[in-house]
């Protein structure tokens, strides 16, 4: 479950980084597309007060498990949704379902861990997400440059020099 804290750290770092791509394959204008990136990361700012609740009423692992079924179904669509209305409106979705894991994947390791493990646990919490964000440029380098053919110029790979 701690992977998934560093999880929704890659996930808003590389739509940081992929902004212009993303405002360039829709159309979107400068302020609008501005909107994207915010939309997920308020969204996960918003939900952490309401998150550590529910984990309390209802359980961490209950309350992870949801959101981590919806956040893998709203990630696996977000590919095919062209409108951008649509597309802020599944980034708030995956911000509210993914910003559940950083209170509550700490808890949850807190709690099931052995106490002369606490101390590793929290290494690992801080490794993944510090590791996301430093793992991110290059992984979303090599996607475009390996899978999608174009980066931010959008010229091919094969003309450029």
């Amino acid at each position: 479950m701690i992977i998934g804290a560093g999880l929704v750290t890659l996930t808003g770092r590389m739509l940081s980084l992929g902004l212009a791509d993303l405002k360039g394959h829709l159309g979107i204008a400068y302020d609008d597309g501005a909107w994207l990136d915010s939309a997920y990361n308020a969204s996960v700012m918003f939900i952490g007060p309401f998150s550590v609740y529910l984990g309390g009423l209802l359980g961490p692992r209950r309350v992870l498990l949801f959101a981590a079924g919806i956040f893998a179904a709203t990630c696996a669509f977000l590919p095919f949704i062209h409108s951008f209305s649509l597309l802020v409106a599944a980034l708030i979705v995956a911000g509210l379902t993914s910003g559940t894991f950083y209170p509550l994947t700490l808890t949850f390791a807190l709690r099931i861990a052995p106490a002369r493990f606490l101390p590793f646990v929290l290494a690992f919490y801080a490794t993944f997400i510090d590791g996301a964000v430093n793992v991110a440029p290059s992984l979303y380098g090599c996607i475009v440059s390996n899978f999608l053919g174009t980066g931010c110029s959008g010229a091919p790979l094969s003309s450029r020099r």
